[in-house]
């Protein structure tokens, strides 16, 4: 009818030379994504929501169980290897208490450059924090503004 065995070999042999192409191009894109370096914008976020995490006195375990992720879900977001969606940094700002806008930083991102300030609160210890918080936490601005004077005050002690 037309339409030989032979025919039928070679069609199903060039199907299958066609498929194996485009898979090794799939791999090869997928190893291009795994290898390539975290966009600046990720890695800028993910500090951010590290340092507001630090500053709150929360874990990743209590911000990943607030989002209902894991831990380690929590850690690839702070060191930007893994994005957010829309909605999980809208619900990143509801768990830390900030604005959506807080996580972006126009100026940094555009000039390419990282959240430089932002890696301090990484190195700095619990007391640190603890004052952040505390200090964070009062409302009346002349408490604070004693308060900032209280800490230059001992500072001049120290030297």
């Amino acid at each position: 009818m037309g339409f030989s065995l032979c025919c039928y070999y070679k069609l199903h042999y060039a199907n299958a030379v066609f498929n194996l192409f485009i898979i090794r191009i799939v791999v090869m894109h997928l190893k291009e994504k795994v290898n390539s370096k975290a966009d600046v914008v990720d890695i800028s976020v993910g500090k951010r929501i590290k340092a507001l995490r630090l500053v709150r006195g929360l874990s990743q375990e209590q911000v990943a169980q607030e989002l209902g992720v894991s831990f380690q879900q929590v850690q690839k977001y702070e060191k930007g290897k893994n994005r957010l969606s829309a909605s999980r940094i809208y619900a990143l700002s509801e768990v830390l208490g900030v604005e959506v806008n807080d996580f972006y930083s126009d100026t940094e991102m555009r000039s390419g450059n990282t959240v430089k300030h932002l890696s301090v609160l990484e190195s700095i210890g619990k007391e640190e924090l603890e004052i952040i918080r505390l200090f964070e936490r009062l409302s009346n601005r002349n408490v604070k503004k004693n308060f900032v004077k209280l800490l230059k005050s001992l500072l001049q002690d120290e030297k």
